[in-house]
């Protein structure tokens, strides 16, 4: 008998264990993916909601007539060098020609910030707990050449991926920030949005920093202009819980992996619907007779190919059930034996 008992604290303690690893082991589904260079050239927004879409991608305007049938700003086309080497791209920004042109109005940004997104839905099948989102991409980053009219500096526009959820907030988006043309710098900053808890900026110390402070080196991650094109894996992991870490690599260097300082309770991230590619304007100005933004730069984020994917744990209960049957089974198969 004391052997039974024996026996049974030990598979007991053994089994915890293995429950203990099985519920934190994190599995990665895609949700959706796509490679721009078999696309056709033309925009690839013709609206705002699915049912206009092309693709399946719709766009963050304003919900006012005629702005609400605008198909810019984003175009698949050719990209100058880029395109010789890999194809058609996503062109996002104010590059004449590419994403936008200058005579065609409804190609023309009508928002300070440009959401382009393709709306995705977890996977919560068999009890699936999503802990995060991962997203994947290959891009490059042109600088502006466009000067304010005392031509003291550029109109330098900012790119970025922003999480966004099912009533239209914005809880966290990473923007890679370009700030000096001479000599192609760019910064990175986090920050995040809801309705309910008001605007905030993620972090302190370099996470809520002035993106001067978040530099990347030149020619060391990140390549500018039509050199070449970049990697990016980008995770936001702990979704699930009050505490949101997040990893950047870029051309499989780390550039950042921590928890994010912010108070995340209260914000169901778990109703995440889409991963927008964003397009930052710098300049705040527009018209109010047209709606149109007129301070973009015309720098430009050419993308090759995007990808998001789920991160998820299996549901705790399911392993609970699994250990209690298994050493139920042991502990008859070993009275058995003793019979």
């Amino acid at each position: 008998m004391k052997l039974l008992r024996l026996a049974v604290a030990t598979l007991t303690l053994t089994g915890l264990s293995a429950l203990h690893a099985q519920t934190y082991t994190t599995t990665t589904n895609n949700l959706y993916s796509v490679d721009f260079n078999t696309m056709d050239a033309g925009p690839i927004i013709s609206g705002t909601t699915i049912t206009n879409s092309t693709n399946g991608w719709v766009m963050n305007v304003p919900d006012v007539s005629p702005y609400n049938t605008v198909p810019g700003p984003a175009a698949i086309n050719a990209y100058p060098v880029i395109s010789q080497y890999y194809g058609n791209v996503l062109n996002l920004g104010g590059l004449d020609g590419y994403s936008v042109k200058t005579n065609t109005a409804n190609t023309l940004p009508h928002n300070q910030f440009n959401y382009i997104a393709h709306p995705f839905t977890f996977d919560q099948t068999g009890g699936k707990i999503i802990t995060g989102v991962q997203l994947q991409s290959q891009f490059a980053i042109s600088p502006s050449s466009n000067q304010y009219a005392d031509s003291t500096s550029s109109r330098m526009d900012n790119f970025g991926f922003t999480l966004q959820d099912t009533n239209g907030n914005s809880p966290i988006s990473f923007d890679l920030n370009a700030y000096n043309n001479s000599t192609l710098s760019m910064g990175y900053t986090v920050s995040g949005a809801n309705s309910g808890n008001g605007s905030y900026t993620i972090g302190t110390g370099n996470q809520a920093s002035d993106f001067y402070a978040n530099t990347i080196p030149e020619n060391e991650i990140l390549f500018w202009n039509y050199s070449d094109i970049n990697t990016l894996q980008l995770t936001f992991s702990g979704l699930n819980t009050d505490t949101v870490s997040m990893d950047v690599t870029i051309n499989g260097i780390q550039l950042f992996s921590s928890a994010l300082n912010a108070d995340f309770h209260g914000i169901d991230l778990t109703s995440i619907a889409s991963a927008a590619p964003t397009w930052i304007l710098y300049d705040g100005t527009s018209d109010p007779d047209t709606g149109v933004y007129t301070g973009y730069g015309n720098n430009q984020m050419a993308m090759l190919n995007y990808s998001v994917n789920q991160l998820s744990v299996p549901e705790p209960q399911t392993w609970i059930l699994f250990g209690l049957s298994g050493l139920i089974m042991v502990v008859a198969i070993r009275r058995r034996a003793n019979s």
